[in-house]
């Protein structure tokens, strides 16, 4: 009925309180997304395999840097390690006794890793901004190798620790979600 002169009292101020009904719903979703990231990144770090604890370190969680988060947001410089021990694989030797491995110590430019660190947590951040969404994931060059190899033997942590880190807290990673979205 367009140009019939009716017009609805009221309509304008009855959208604008939904409109920013919806916003506060996007808010604490994304505020439970936060905290459920934040869930991932602690036990992917419990479930991360530890030789000099870098890969450990270089976790993260980041997000947009709306009004709301910005308390929230916090990226922590970790701190690496600048030595780790390199073990030589055991065998035997010529004669065919049993003989383990060397054991030898390898300096490590910790700030290349603390420079690379940085790098990344930039480009999640970039990411983040644009989508909305939150990342969580490990800086370190090696963590993708690390995270597949299930042949490999670890004494703490194991293989799929990110994955894990998701699949098998999946109900307190969804509650937390519903419990910001709830309030």
């Amino acid at each position: 009925m367009v140009g019939s002169g009716i017009r609805v009292k009221g309509l304008d101020e009855t959208l604008a309180k939904l409109n920013k009904e919806v916003n506060n719903i996007k808010r604490r979703c994304r505020s439970g997304m936060v905290a459920g990231g934040f869930i991932i990144k602690r036990h992917a770090q419990k479930n991360c395999p530890v030789d000099t604890s870098n890969l450990k370190a270089s976790a993260f969680v980041v997000f947009d840097k709306g009004k709301v988060l910005q308390a929230v947001h916090e990226i922590q410089v970790p701190n690496f390690k600048s030595e780790r021990t390199i073990k030589g694989s055991r065998g035997r030797d010529r004669r065919g006794r049993y003989v383990a491995g060397s054991v030898r110590t390898q300096k490590v430019d910790t700030q290349k890793l603390t420079a690379e660190h940085q790098r990344k947590i930039g480009q999640a951040e970039g990411a983040a901004f644009a989508t909305g969404l939150v990342f969580v994931g490990f800086t370190a060059e090696y963590a993708l190798f690390v995270h597949e190899d299930q042949e490999a033997s670890h004494n703490v942590g194991g293989a799929k620790f990110l994955e894990r880190a998701i699949t098998e807290n999946f109900s307190e990673i969804i509650a937390a979600i519903r419990m910001e979205a709830a309030a």
